[in-house]
């Protein structure tokens, strides 16, 4: 409950500060992509698909600029801006789905059946 909560939240606030082509503009697109994929991989992957996680939630944020410049674009905004809103958005949401992924959601919280809990730290290193 309180996952779906927070999502709600993120998604309402997450808005452009200004209609121009700015530094505003742009870091708004890449904080609201990193929110989004950010939310999404720490609630929706990380609950039915963990060991891709990080993936869904880059591709989830990108759908959501997909859409939302597309609309803008039917109503007459240029090229030039949707795509620059789209690449601010795309890394926003490439390091927001990283960090959640591999950061936030590295330790781990297990319950077993008898409801005791068990905390850890999860470290791999390929050879």
């Amino acid at each position: 409950m309180n996952r779906w909560l927070l999502v709600c939240c993120c998604l309402l606030f997450v808005s452009p500060a200004s209609a121009a082509i700015s530094v505003t503009s742009e870091s708004s697109h890449a904080i609201g992509g990193a929110l989004i994929a950010g939310v999404v991989t720490g609630t929706v992957a990380d609950t039915y698909w963990p060991e891709h996680r990080g993936m869904i939630g880059f591709s989830a944020s990108a759908v959501v600029i997909l859409i939302g410049e597309g609309v803008q674009k039917v109503q007459g905004e240029t090229l030039s801006s949707s795509l620059l809103d789209v690449g601010s958005h795309l890394i926003g949401a490439l390091i927001g789905a990283t960090i959640t992924d591999r950061y936030i959601l590295a330790p781990v919280v297990e319950r077993n059946a008898a409801g005791n809990v068990r905390v850890g730290i999860v470290m791999q290193q390929n050879f």
